[in-house]
C-alpha cells in the first residue's frame, strides 16, 4: 500500500514565478485592534459512541503496528465510528514524521485503508484522495468538499474565471497577472493556460474566459473535468493536470506556472 503524500506541496515548491503573499479575495478593510482569546479546537482521543463495536484502542493499535512495523512507537486513536477509524502513528525515532492512518473494520478485523503524512480528512489533496479515503472520512463524520464538473466556473471573489475546452483549462484573472511575465505580449496577460498533459503557461490574449454567469466554486471545494483538478481557496486558485505533469497557482498579487 503506497504512502499517500500530498503531491501539491511539491508542485507549489517548484513554482516558476511569484509575487506577494496576498490572496485572491478583496483587500481586508481596516479594523480597530481588539484583544481576544482564541480557543483552538482539539480532537478527543476517540469519538466512538458508547458500545461502538471494534473500537478498542488495543485492536486498532495492533492493526497499525502490523501494517507499519518497527516504524511505530505509539498509536493514538483520533476517531472511530461507523466501521471506520482514524489514528495517528507516532514514530519510534523522533526525527521521523508522524503518520495519519485510516482503517476499516472487515468482520472482526481492522484493515488499513491508507496511511501517510498528508491524508488527513480535513482537506482533500490534489489530485483528490482515492474514493476509499473519501468514504472513510465521510463515515467518520468529516465534512467533504463539493465537486463541480461543468465546463466553466468562477471564484467567489468574482476576479478569476475558468473555461475548459480544446484539451486545456484556461483561467483568466480580471485584475491581470501580477507581476507580468517578462516576455513580450502584444495583447494582454490575461491568465494561465493548463493543458491536460504538459506544463502550464501564462496566456497572452485579447479576450477573456471569465463568465459572470458561471457557477461559483466555493472556497475549499473542487472542480474536475477532463483530467484536470482545481481547488478554490481564500488565497487563490490551485490546479493540476493529469499525472501532475503541470500545475499553476493564480491569485490577485501572485501567480506561478510549471
Amino acid at each position: 500500500m503506497g504512502v499517500a503524500l500530498c503531491a501539491i506541496v511539491l508542485l507549489v515548491a517548484a513554482a516558476a514565478c511569484g509575487g506577494s503573499d496576498d490572496g485572491d479575495g478583496a483587500p481586508d478593510a481596516s479594523t480597530a485592534a481588539v484583544t481576544q482569546t482564541e480557543t483552538v479546537p482539539t480532537e478527543p482521543a476517540t469519538t466512538a459512541a458508547a458500545g461502538e463495536p471494534g473500537c478498542a484502542k488495543d485492536d486498532l493499535s495492533a492493526a497499525v503496528r502490523q501494517a507499519l512495523g518497527d516504524y511505530v512507537g505509539r498509536v493514538e486513536v483520533v476517531r472511530c465510528r461507523n466501521g471506520y477509524a482514524r489514528a495517528t502513528a507516532y514514530p519510534e525515532e523522533a526525527t521521523m514524521e508522524t503518520a495519519d492512518v485510516l482503517l476499516r473494520l472487515a468482520g472482526d478485523t481492522w484493515e488499513i485503508v491508507d496511511f501517510g503524512t498528508s491524508i488527513g480528512c480535513e482537506e482533500t489533496p490534489l489530485p483528490p484522495a482515492p474514493e476509499a479515503n473519501r468514504d472513510a472520512c465521510a463515515a467518520l463524520g468529516y465534512p467533504q468538499p463539493g465537486i463541480l464538473t461543468g465546463a466553466s466556473f468562477q471564484l467567489p471573489s468574482r476576479n478569476i474565471g475558468c473555461r475548459s475546452g480544446g484539451g486545456a483549462l484556461r483561467c483568466d484573472i480580471l485584475s491581470g497577472l501580477v507581476p507580468e511575465p517578462s516576455r513580450p505580449c502584444e495583447l494582454d496577460w490575461v491568465g494561465i493556460l493548463l493543458p491536460i498533459t504538459g506544463p502550464a503557461a501564462p496566456n497572452c490574449a485579447g479576450d477573456t474566459a471569465y463568465d459572470g454567469a458561471a457557477p461559483v466554486l466555493a472556497y475549499g471545494d473542487l472542480w474536475q473535468r477532463g483530467g484536470i483538478w482545481c481547488r478554490s481557496s481564500e488565497t487563490g486558485l490551485l490546479c493540476v493536470n493529469r499525472d501532475v505533469e503541470g500545475s499553476f497557482e493564480l491569485a490577485r498579487e501572485r501567480w506561478s506556472a510549471n
